[in-house]
Order: structure tokens, then sequence, then C-alpha cells
């Protein structure tokens, strides 16, 4: 009985590693996919950073709200959103194999045009942009256009978005032809007007209608400075109002710096407390940004036809993040199914063991450690403790002979060596059995004759 129960114990275990793994693996196809990440990002206890900093990577999404991030251990800022989206439409634009066309009208429509200009035109002779409406707005002689330069592109390739037109500007220019100032566009005074009067106001409005849009770059910069709630604002020469962005960061370093000085129930009780406040503030300012790229992603996907869909989804980098995640689901699935079919048995329950000791630390039930969410209470041994410990066990223990791949090898093994030791085995029974006799017939007397008897007597 101790057998079987030993054996349906790792069955068991296996079962869970295994549905645990298949389950999480359909997730990666749905509007929802698995991640780990929300359990490494609240990890407490000793091993903190390592599961926060080393397999989470960025786990307070500092980097999301951080415009200008070092590049790569340089002094060189970069925008990290707006590069990240640059090598995501670079990568979308190599899966789905887009024309050139394709990509220029997408890229377009994700960071903007350098220039906007408005259809060709004869400028009147008695108009001219000048002063400040001249830093935004010129004259093209050559292409007969309006121009309006929207970005500027660095020399290493990254986009600027430059300022638009607003309505001031608008009719600052419409103000230059004031006979058709007032006039609504498309609907231009009498015939008595000029032509080319109307013909510029006609382009302006044109080319204001053509540069109202937002792109996804500028959106994000409207986000993290255009708020007036968000970003911090000089009010005066030594004095400024702190936006939410700058609170966030504060905290979080507040928050940190206590946590490692917190000592008492009552102060790690408040902290818990400041740290619920601090991932609702989070929330308010990244939820955004991450839904702006996902609504970025799916106006690009829109743009595909029925042929570039049929490749399939785009695969996810390999970040920190993706890389923990296809590790567990790997290991569970792996370890799972050679636990129930006994294969490689003490291996696969000592890595098991190794696996679930880990899932163990990200928040372990020591002392002065918070206590995790959920109705378990733990103190030092709690359910993965106890699923370690049984892995151990079965780690030193043949229950994969008992029943399993492993005695079915060990089996077919054993019965090839036997069939060729036969002769050899049977040869030393009837050595053994010989020998016996031989002693006794050594140590039995012969009989002695009657004369022979008699002679002695």
């Amino acid at each position: 009985m101790a057998v079987v129960l030993l054996v349906l114990l790792r069955i068991s275990i296996g079962w869970q590693f295994l549905y645990e793994g298949l389950w999480k693996w359909d997730t990666w196809d749905t509007a929802k996919p698995w991640t780990s990440r929300g359990f490494l990002v609240n990890a407490k206890g000793p091993f903190r950073d390592f599961f926060r900093d080393q397999m989470a990577g960025d786990p307070d999404d500092l980097e999301w709200l951080a415009y200008d991030k070092p590049y790569e251990g340089s002094e060189e800022k970069v925008p990290f959103v707006e590069m990240k989206w640059d090598d995501w439409l670079l990568d979308f634009s190599y899966h789905y194999d887009l024309s050139d066309a394709e990509y220029g009208r997408l890229s377009r429509r994700i960071r903007g045009r350098e220039f906007v200009t408005s259809d060709e035109f004869e400028m009147p002779f008695d108009v001219e942009i000048t002063g400040r409406l001249a830093n935004l707005v010129q004259y093209d002689e050559e292409q007969q256009k309006l121009v309006l330069q929207t970005a500027v592109i660095d020399s290493a390739g990254y986009w600027h978005p430059k300022r638009h037109l607003v309505p001031r500007d608008r009719q600052a220019l419409l103000n230059l032809v004031p006979d058709v100032a007032e006039s609504s566009p498309g609907v231009f005074g009498s015939r008595d007007q000029d032509f080319s009067h109307e013909q510029f106001a006609e382009q302006v409005h044109l080319l204001y209608q053509r540069q109202a849009n937002l792109t996804y770059f500028e959106r994000l910069r409207a986000m993290l400075f255009g708020d007036p709630d968000w970003a911090t604002v000089e009010i005066a020469e030594n004095e400024s109002r702190l936006g939410k962005i700058d609170q966030y960061k504060q905290r979080l370093e507040q928050y940190e710096k206590s946590l490692a000085e917190a000592t008492t129930p009552y102060e790690r009780d408040v902290l818990e407390y400041e740290w619920k406040e601090i991932q609702e503030l989070k929330i308010e300012l990244v939820g955004p940004i991450k839904a702006l790229e996902a609504e970025m992603k799916q106006d690009a996907y829109n743009t595909l036809t029925t042929e570039q869909r049929a490749k399939g989804p785009m695969p996810e980098p390999m970040t920190p993040q993706r890389t923990a995640d296809v590790m567990a689901v790997v290991s569970l699935l792996v370890l799972g199914g050679l636990l129930i079919l006994g294969l490689f048995t003490r291996l696969a329950a000592f890595m098991g063991a190794g696996m679930v000791t880990t899932f163990y630390l990200v928040w372990p039930p020591f002392p002065g450690v918070p206590e995790a969410p959920g109705p378990e209470h733990a103190l030092i041994v709690n359910k993965n403790f106890i699923e370690a410990m049984a892995l151990l066990a079965l780690a030193f223990l043949p229950t994969g002979t008992w029943f399993g791949v492993d005695g079915a090898f060990g089996a077919l093994f054993r019965g090839g060596g036997k069939s060729k030791s036969q002769p050899k085995a049977e040869e030393k029974k009837s050595e053994a059995k010989s020998e016996p006799e031989a002693e006794k017939a050594a140590v039995t007397p012969v009989p002695a004759s009657p004369s022979e008897a008699a002679k002695k007597s």
C-alpha cells in the first residue's frame, strides 16, 4: 500500500504541473495571456530585489514614464517608448512583409510626417508670412505650396515632433487676407474679391486639416508633457508644482528606504497600505500609455490584408519577463510529463523541488514578511514548502521503477543480462551441490570386511 500511495503521489504532482502548464500555454493565444509579472513584481522577503529586478525587469514601470532614458550605459538620452515603438514597427513590417508604400503609410500614422504641405497654388503678391508665423509656415516657391514642419529627425534617426498649428495660428494666417478672413472654409465672399486671396485661404484651411490629427508619438508626448496634472510645472524661478509622475517616483524612493528600515509589525502594516496607494497611482499613470500602445498595434493590424493576417501573430520579444514566463511554462510541462510517465523520475522530482522552492522564495512565510494574499496562513511551512519536501522524498525513492517507464527500461536491461549469464549461474549451482557430496564422501568411513574385523578384535 505504501508503494501504491507513493506512486499516486508522484503522478498527482505530475498532473498538477502538466495541467497548470497547459492552461498557461493556452492563454497565450487569448486577449489576456498569462504572465508571472504580477507575482514577481510583488515579491517580498530577502530575495525581493532578485525576483523584481533580474526576472521581472523594470518592476515599477518607470520606463513607460521616462521619455528620455540613457541608452545602453552612455550619457546620450533617447526617447525610450518611441524607440521601443520604432523597433516594433520594423518587426511588424518584416513579419507581415509590408511593401514600401504600406510601411510609409503606417509610419506616418505612428510617427507622423516631417513636413505637411498644402496643394499647389500661387501665393498672392500682396501677402507675406513674417514674424512668428514664419517660424511655423513657409511658402515653397519651387513647389508652390505652404509647408509646415511637424517633426525633426536627428542623426540617429529618432523623431522629435515639433509644434502643430492651433486655431489661433490658422486665424492669424487668414488675417493676412482680411477680405476673406471671416468666411467659412470653402465658401468665400463675393465675386469681386481677389481670387488669389480665396485660394490662399482655402490652402490655409487644407493645411490645418492635414496636420490636425496627432500621431501616436505626439499623443504620447501630450500625455507626458502636456497634461498639467502629470508633468511638473515651473511656477516661479525657484518654485514648481510637482506633477503626478514625479510624485510617483518620490513615493517609490521613500517606500524602498522605509522598507529597508522597518523592524516592527506596525511599520510593515503602514508600508503595506502605502504600497497599495503607490500601485493605484502607477495604474493611473501607466494604464493610459499601455492603452495607447494597444490602440496603435490594433490600428496597424487593421491595415493588413487577408493574406498578411494569415501569417499569424507576431512573436513576443524575449525580454527578461518573457524569458521567465517561458521557462516557467516549459518547466511545468516537461517535469509534469516526466513525473506522470515515471521517466527519469529521480531527476524530474529533484528539479521539480527546485522549481517549487523558487515559487516559495518569491513570497516566503518568514517572520517579519507580510502574509501573501489569500485564505492561507502560514509560518515558514506553506503548501509550496510541503510540495517541495514531497518531491525531494520522491527523488530518493525508486517510484519510477515500481510503476513507470524507468521500471520498464530496468526490466528490459535486467532481462538481457540474465539470459547471457544463465549458463554460468547453473554451473555455479551444480558446483555448489557437488561440494557437500564430496565432503560427505571424504568423512564417511568404509565398512571393514569380517576377517579384518576379527583380526582387530
